[in-house]
């Protein structure tokens, strides 16, 4: 599965600003998800601010389904 996230720095056409570095926000939000790795990013460097948008691969850890069958729990293996 992939996601795209995009993080700015400077002060976008909105009015957002932020000042933390760009390479900052993205290492930042790789520790906080460490399933996440990389796949591609994309720069718009535009007056006043930089925009990146990067898509992420998401590994996903499987976990077994069980089942509630009534005073019985039941695995799941498929």
């Amino acid at each position: 599965m992939q996601i795209v996230k995009n993080f700015i720095y400077g002060r976008d056409w909105s009015g957002y600003t932020n000042a933390t570095p760009l390479e900052d926000q993205i290492n930042e939000y790789l520790e906080y998800h460490p399933g996440y790795s990389v796949a591609t990013m994309s720069l718009l460097n535009a007056s006043g601010y930089k925009e990146a948008f990067v898509v992420f691969n998401i590994r996903e850890e499987r976990k077994p389904f069980v089942k509630d069958n009534g005073d019985k729990k039941v695995k799941n293996n498929g």
